[in-house]
């Protein structure tokens, strides 16, 4: 690849970040507008798998400012993520793609709970030493979190802490308590 390509190379990967371009949608826009130098980048070799790269990197940064306005949009309106799909903005139709990305979705559920962890321990102080558990639905106490993880076969051992915390009700239909007021 000579020093033009290099660069003609890098202005288009600039010009699908600006634009937000898919692969399909960018190779669509050079075949329309005959940009005959970008035409011929794109049958060398390597050309296609780094704008194809570029574009996926760019949809994922697009997406991910995307959630995180959203995200704080509910916060500051006081909505819950599932509450704020169904009342998004005439003024904010790309947040419409929220509710077409199970990826999108997870990572807000995921940004709401652990607001809801922090706020939850917010003031408790963290001593780093094990905390004793107590599930409330057999009365088995247990020296530490891993140990109640272990023996539940629950893969998250923070699902347990949420759950001790209040912020989630159970585990695997199980709901547990530290014990001696930890």
């Amino acid at each position: 690849m000579t020093v033009k390509d290099y660069h003609t190379l890098l202005e288009m990967q600039e010009f699908i970040h600006i634009n937000r371009f898919t692969y399909e949608a960018f190779k669509d826009y050079i075949e329309k507008s005959e940009i005959e130098e970008w035409l011929q980048m794109m049958n060398k070799t390597g050309v296609k798998s780094a704008i194809r790269q570029s574009c996926k990197e760019g949809n994922y940064d697009a997406a991910k400012r995307r959630n995180q306005e959203f995200y704080q949009w509910c916060k500051d309106n006081g909505f819950s993520v599932s509450d704020g799909l169904f009342c998004i903005p005439e003024d904010k139709p790309e947040w419409m793609k929220i509710l077409n990305s199970s990826a999108s979705l997870r990572r807000l559920h995921q940004m709401e709970r652990e607001d809801a962890s922090k706020e939850a321990k917010k003031g408790k102080p963290n001593t780093r030493r094990p905390k004793k558990v107590r599930c409330l639905d057999d009365g088995l106490v247990f020296p530490s979190i891993n140990k109640t993880a272990e023996h539940y076969g629950i893969r998250r051992t923070h699902d347990i802490s949420d759950c001790c915390y209040g912020v989630i009700g159970s585990v695997k239909g199980l709901h547990f308590e530290f014990v001696n007021g930890e």
